[in-house]
Order: C-alpha cells, then structure tokens, then sequence
C-alpha cells in the first residue's frame, strides 16, 4: 500500500493541472440572452428597401430622421428605446418564392447576423426589395451577410 501513495500523488499532480486548464479556457456565458423580436410596420417607404445592410437605430430621433415621422412613431411603440435597439435591415431576393429573412444569434461576438437561403429549384422571375425591422438589447451588433448556403 504504501507503495502506491507516491504513485497516487504523481497522478494527482498531472492531473489537476489539466483540469484546472479546462475551466480557463472555457468561455463565460453573456450576462443577458441576446433575443430578436420582429417588428410589425403597416408600409415601408417606398425606396428604402433592397440594400445590402443591417442599421441600428438607438433612439426614435435617429429613426426619424433616417425613415420619417409616422414609420418612427409606430416602431417607437413596439420598442423599449432605454435598453433595446431597432435594426432596420434591407435586402433583395429573387423569386417567386422569396426566401425568408433569417437570423442566427453569435453569443461569443454580441452579434445578431441576418441572412436567407436560397430557395431550391427555379428562382430569379422577379425580384423582391425587403426592410424588415428588428429589436435587439441595447449594445448588440447587427450585419447582413446575405445568402446563406
């Protein structure tokens, strides 16, 4: 018995230098979960739609000024301005059928990236100008990539 003690030990001291390895590398989760909640307007200004980017807009004056008084107004009511954001994010696809705006959530970045997948089969008989809405916490960066394959 005795003789495995200095073995036991040996083992131990490799060991727990690995695991206390593990947890340094791992990454801390984000203190909020980053949620995206579409946003509903009746008309999007014609002309404003088919970019190829995603805005933020921090507050109801800068929505103002970039998309006017009435479309400023009716994201103001569905946005908690203090700790959310709007991200404005306009595109263009081809269709029919247009494939739908997407997201996916990068947690490690902060980051929301929008996107579509391209529909399967024939497409490109029309072409459709996109601005959709989106809010976001306050502090979260926005990016259209485009098509996703």
């Amino acid at each position: 018995m005795l003789r495995l003690v200095p073995a036991m030990i040996l083992a131990g001291a490799v060991a727990l230098p690995a695991l206390a390895d593990d947890k340094k590398t791992s990454d801390p989760e984000p203190a909020t979960e980053i949620k995206v909640r579409a946003l509903k307007v009746k008309q999007v200004p014609f002309g404003k739609g088919g970019g190829k980017a995603a805005t933020v807009y921090e507050s109801k004056a800068a929505l103002e000024k970039a998309l006017g008084k009435d479309l400023a107004a009716e994201l103001d009511k569905q946005v908690k301005f203090p700790n959310e954001v709007v991200v404005a994010v306009s595109y263009s696809v081809s269709g029919p059928p247009y494939p739908k705006l997407e997201h996916e959530v990068k947690k490690k970045d902060k980051t929301v990236e929008f996107y579509y997948t391209p529909n399967k089969g024939p497409s490109g008989l029309a072409l459709k100008l996109g601005l959709e809405f989106f809010a976001v916490p306050k502090g979260t960066k926005a990016k259209y990539i485009g098509m996703k394959k």
